[in-house]
């Protein structure tokens, strides 16, 4: 993440304070992820967003393959 913020063009502190931040939202996302895991009931849900977001990922990314091969064979083909 560090390098990706420099590369983006920001300062040494300025990467670091966001980089920072972006690790505290990950104590935030223990703390949900553990009361929500508490409750039965919404283990169901968890379950069933987790698995959405999986398949949404991986599927966006076939997707932008999938167009990247079409559009080198037409252009093969039309060559």
């Amino acid at each position: 993440d560090f390098a990706i913020l420099i590369n983006a063009g920001m300062s040494y502190p300025v990467a670091l304070l966001f980089n920072f931040l972006s690790a505290c939202c990950c104590y935030v996302g223990l703390v949900v992820g553990i009361t929500l895991g508490e409750n039965l009931k919404a283990n169901e849900w968890i379950y069933a967003i987790a698995g959405g977001m999986f398949l949404y990922i991986s599927l966006c990314g076939m997707v932008i393959v999938l167009f990247k091969i079409v559009y080198v064979k037409n252009i093969l083909k039309n060559s």
